[in-house]
């Protein structure tokens, strides 16, 4: 549970530092709307850190919370406004299809937020140090399901990692780079929202992460 706590609370901690930041250097530059609109995402933020705190139960049992619809766009954004200064720092494009406009699915915002915010982050670790660092992340509509995927330009997944790549605390990275916490809990909490997580290793290279959830409303 306390690597838990640390794995899932690293990336908004990141983002409050580099948020806290901005809004320092636009108050010394007098630009108290830029400073403000920065408050105001350090609020959001701390306000879903208090969120996933609440939610790590879930971890350790089924949740029992009630599930509404989520507008997956909405998750999207704030989930790459937590990774943004990773995202600069390692110099990864970022590009968002949406196949099916205004797609709503049945989830927690929280949690669908922390999946992908987790598949993000090992999609720009995967790009160290690779020609081209292209992430993209496409969602669509198929048997009912929505489905969001992410593709990265990375090397793939290596063979030999498949029977381990969802195992918790397995991970390919350096000492301190990860806890091999990531994907495990991804797919705990794609299962907790009646859902799926799948990897593939992408024709064209590097991987691809795919996310299928039911539908807030109908069926297509």
């Amino acid at each position: 549970m306390a690597a838990g706590v640390t794995h899932e609370l690293n990336q908004p901690l990141a983002a409050l530092t580099t948020l806290a930041d901005n809004a320092r250097r636009f108050i010394e530059r007098d630009k108290p709307e830029a400073a403000a609109e920065n408050l105001d995402h350090i609020a959001r933020v701390a306000q879903r850190m208090g969120r996933i705190v609440a939610q790590l139960k879930t971890f350790s049992r089924k949740s029992g919370d009630v599930l509404v619809p989520v507008d997956v766009a909405d998750a999207i954004d704030n989930a790459l406004l937590l990774v943004e200064s990773k995202r600069q720092a390692a110099d990864v494009t970022v590009t968002v299809r949406h196949g099916a406009p205004g797609l709503t699915v049945k989830a927690d915002i929280t949690r669908l937020e922390q999946v992908i915010v987790n598949l993000a982050v090992n999609a720009i670790d995967a790009m160290e140090g690779a020609a081209a660092r292209e992430l993209s992340i496409d969602t669509r509509i198929a048997a009912g399901e929505g489905i969001i995927c992410l593709r990265d330009t990375g090397g793939g997944i290596d063979p030999q990692v498949w029977p381990h790549l969802f195992e918790p605390f397995f991970t390919t990275k350096p000492i301190g780079k990860g806890l091999g916490l990531g994907l495990a809990i991804s797919r705990l909490i794609a299962e907790s929202l009646h859902g799926s997580l799948s990897a593939a290793n992408d024709d064209g290279g590097g991987a691809c992460f795919e996310l299928r959830l039911p539908l807030a409303r109908g069926e297509f």
